[in-house]
C-alpha cells in the first residue's frame, strides 16, 4: 500500500512540474497569441505530421533491433517482436515514473524471452551510455555551429544552474557524511570479502552483479559492430528528422536553417531529462530556441506542442498494443535458461 501511495505521489509531483512549466509559459502569452497557436495547429500540413509519426516509429524500430544485438553475445536471441515491444513498454512506463521503464523493459524480456533480468538491464545501461555519448557529441557540434546564437542561452539556462547545484552539493554536510560512510563500507567489504563471499546472500548478490556487468560489457562482443554503430547513429538521425519534419508542417518555419532543428533536438532532449516525459517544458524550450531564429512565438509553441503530442500518443498506442499482445502470448518464464540461448559453439 505504501509503495502504491509513493508511486502516486511521484507521478503527481512530475505531472505537477509539467503543469507548472505550462502555466509559466502560457501566462506570458497574450490572448491573441494563444488564438494564433490554435490557428497554427489547425492550419498545419497533416501530411508532414503523419510522416513525422513514421520517422518516430522507425527510431523505435532501430532501438529494438539494436537491443537484440547487445543480447546476442551472451547467447540470447530474442525475437524482434518482443525486443520492440519491450522498448515500447519501457517508454510507456517512463511516462508515469522515471526509470520505471528500464525495470519493466527488463521484466518483459524475463517473462517472454527468459532472459535474466540483470543481464538485460545491464545492456539497457549500456544503451543509455552510448546514447548519452552521441547526444553530447551532437550538443557540442550544435553549439559550435550556432555558438553566437546559442551561447548566451546555454550560459543562462544550463551552465549557471549547474554551477549553483554543484556548489550546493559541495557544501552539503549530509552528503559528505554519506560519502564517508560509503567509503568505510567499501573498505569493510574489501577486508572481509572472503568471509562474506561464503554467505549465500552474498553469493546471490555476486551472481546478480556479474550478470549486470556481463550485460554492460556485451557491447565489446557484438557480432555485427558495423550494424550496431549504424543503428546507434540512425536512432539519433531519425530523432533529428522527426523534429525537422514537424517544422515542415508549419509554413512559417520552413525557411529556418536546418541547424535550427539540430538546436531544438539538443535542447528538447534536455527537457526530457529535466521533466518526466518533457511535459510542459519541451514545447516551452522549443519556442524559446526558435525565437532565437526570429520565428513567430505562437507558431513555435504550436510546433513544440504538436511534435511532443504526436510522439507521446505513439508511445501510448504502441505501448498498449505491446501489453495487449503480451496478454495473448505464452510466457517463457521458468524454462531452462539454455532454451533461449543461441548455439554459439
Amino acid at each position: 500500500m505504501k509503495k502504491i501511495i509513493l508511486n502516486i505521489l511521484k507521478f503527481t509531483l512530475f505531472l505537477g512540474i509539467g503543469v507548472f512549466f505550462i502555466w509559466i509559459f502560457v501566462r506570458q502569452l497574450t490572448a491573441e497569441q494563444i488564438d494564433e497557436i490554435f490557428v497554427s495547429i489547425r492550419n498545419a500540413n497533416y501530411w508532414w505530421l503523419s510522416f513525422s509519426i513514421v520517422v518516430g516509429f522507425l527510431s523505435h524500430v532501430a532501438r529494438g533491433w539494436r537491443s537484440m544485438l547487445l543480447l546476442q553475445p551472451m547467447g540470447y536471441k530474442p525475437s524482434f517482436k518482443n525486443s520492440f515491444f519491450a522498448v515500447m513498454v519501457g517508454y510507456l512506463a517512463n511516462l508515469a515514473l522515471p526509470r520505471l521503464g528500464e525495470v519493466l523493459r527488463s521484466s518483459y524480456l524475463v517473462k517472454y524471452e527468459n532472459i535474466p533480468f540483470q543481464k538485460s538491464f545491464g545492456t539497457i545501461i549500456t544503451e543509455r551510455a552510448i546514447d548519452m555519448i552521441i547526444f553530447l557529441a551532437l550538443f557540442v557540434i550544435g553549439l559550435i555551429i550556432e555558438f553566437n546564437r546559442l551561447y548566451g542561452y546555454v550560459e543562462t539556462n544550463v551552465i549557471n544552474p549547474m554551477q549553483e547545484k554543484l556548489s550546493g552539493v559541495v557544501g552539503n554536510i549530509l552528503l559528505n557524511i554519506l560519502f564517508g560512510v560509503a567509503i568505510l563500507g567499501f573498505v569493510f567489504i574489501f577486508i572481509y570479502r572472503k568471509k562474506l563471499g561464503q554467505m549465500s546472500i552474498f553469493k546471490k548478490m555476486g551472481n546478480i552483479i556479474r550478470g549486470f556487468f556481463e550485460g554492460m560489457l556485451s557491447v565489446t562482443k557484438v557480432k555485427k559492430p558495423i550494424l550496431f554503430i549504424f543503428l546507434s547513429l540512425m536512432i539519433w538521425i531519425l530523432y533529428f528528422f522527426n523534429v525537422y519534419v514537424v517544422y515542415l508542417a508549419f509554413a512559417e518555419l520552413r525557411g529556418l536553417p536546418i541547424t535550427a532543428a539540430l538546436s531544438c533536438l539538443n535542447f528538447g532532449a534536455v527537457a526530457f531529462m529535466v521533466v518526466q516525459g518533457g511535459i510542459g517544458l519541451y514545447p516551452a524550450i522549443i519556442a524559446e530556441i526558435l525565437s532565437l531564429y526570429n520565428a513567430p512565438i505562437a507558431v513555435s509553441y504550436a510546433a513544440g506542442w504538436v511534435g511532443w503530442s504526436l510522439q507521446q500518443i505513439m508511445v501510448i498506442v504502441l505501448g498498449l498494443i505491446a501489453i495487449i499482445s503480451a496478454s495473448f502470448s505464452k510466457s517463457k518464464y521458468g524454462l531452462p535458461e539454455t532454451d533461449k540461448r543461441e548455439d554459439i559453439s
